[in-house]
């Protein structure tokens, strides 16, 4: 294992300027929304309206008992899974009518709505979880003594999920104990402990249907409740799986770090590297700085061969002159060219065999050289 230096987040000079930063952009996300995601909300609500509008027309035909009310909360039940059972087609037509409503509801119209609430409340969870992280700041790890922490001693499983999960639960307890209140104020013939396991169970799309929801402002407030706490919960579920999925590649990516490098391993890095770049000469003598970091990314998913290739490639095209650096002067010869020019000379340098030579790792350390020049210009200052 590496020699490691521990310490705490706190004491950090930057802490302050971070906190502020953190802060600074929490305050943006409430008060500014970009053009792209007014535009994601309008589409969104259009649909909704339209689905209910529609939907509810049809079935109000099919159904003539089915109130404006009763067919919006029918069509907000079905579209969220909930499905109470307390309102239900009786005809064929409406049956058939039924099954075009589930398919198009869930698959396009609620995973969008979730989708819309879940970027609204995300501004708020992720409040909670910045200021949890300040009162319980995390143990950071000093790789080579330099004073900046590289990465962070995870949490026990019970801290890590709880600090993270608990901004997203209390605000969809909160939103489950408001509801119930304003339920037992519509109709107070139920007691508010039975409202409020009504909510639970709308909220899990359990559905039951036990407790009878038979007002016409009660099924109105219905149709908000189940919009809200069916996509809050589903977003407190999709956030414990990306939690675990993070926490996997937390793991991966400090064994990678506090490991002592073996053969083993230094193979399959330099396997990485020969994959990226197949056709250089190498000389034998390891990978470079860049290859090592970009053979551990490989390595710990971060990103794939076939996303990375591509720039490769893309360096190779735009390097006109051939000397392993992309400068100004690359820059103004591609100025007037076409792909097709470019592509036509990266081909014919390829195939140069002075080129191919020029192309050896040794040749192309770049920084790593300039330091073990610059170090070796300081000590014969110092002499």
């Amino acid at each position: 294992m590496q020699t490691v230096s521990v310490g705490s987040e706190a004491p950090r000079a930057s802490t302050a300027a971070t906190d502020a930063a953190t802060t600074k952009n929490t305050l943006v996300a409430f008060r500014v929304v970009k053009a792209e995601s007014i535009k994601s909300a309008v589409k969104t609500f259009i649909m909704l309206a339209v689905y209910l509008f529609v939907s509810g027309m049809v079935m109000q035909a099919l159904e003539p008992d089915f109130t404006h009310i009763d067919a919006v909360y029918f069509g907000m039940a079905t579209m969220s899974t909930v499905g109470y059972g307390d309102l239900s087609p009786s005809t064929d037509g409406a049956r058939v009518f039924a099954v075009f409503m589930i398919m198009f509801g869930i698959v396009f119209v609620f995973a969008s709505v979730a989708g819309l609430i879940s970027e609204f409340t995300a501004p708020l969870t992720r409040r909670g979880r910045d200021l949890l992280e300040r009162a319980f700041p995390r143990v950071g790890v000093d790789l080579d003594g330099s004073g900046e922490f590289d990465f962070y001693q995870p949490r026990h499983p019970f801290l890590y999920y709880s600090k993270n999960l608990l901004p997203s639960l209390v605000l969809t307890i909160f939103l489950q104990l408001v509801s119930a209140g304003i339920f037992y104020a519509i109709d107070p013939s139920h007691a508010y402990g039975l409202w409020l396991y009504h909510c639970y169970v709308t909220a899990t799309t359990v559905g039951y249907g036990d407790v009878p929801n038979v007002t016409q402002g009660g099924r109105l407030w219905s149709s908000f409740h189940i919009l809200l706490s069916v996509a809050m919960l589903g977003e407190l579920i999709s956030t414990f799986d990306e939690l675990r999925a993070e926490r996997a590649k937390i793991f991966a990516r400090i064994k990678m770090l506090t490991t002592r490098l073996n053969a083993e391993m230094l193979d399959g890095l330099l396997e990485h590297a020969v994959n990226l770049r197949p056709r250089i000469k190498r000389d034998g003598q390891g990978l470079t700085e860049l290859e090592f970091v970009i053979a551990m990314l490989l390595e710990l998913d971060v990103v794939q061969l076939d996303q990375v290739a591509p720039f490769v490639k893309q360096f190779r095209l735009l390097d006109v002159d051939g000397n392993s650096r992309l400068g100004r002067d690359d820059l103004e010869a591609t100025k007037d060219k076409s792909l097709a020019d470019l592509q036509a000379a990266s081909r014919e340098r390829m195939n140069d065999p002075a080129f191919k030579e020029n192309m050896s790792v040794g040749a192309r350390v770049g920084l790593t050289i300039g330091r073990q020049q610059s170090s070796g210009a300081l000590q014969a200052a110092s002499v």
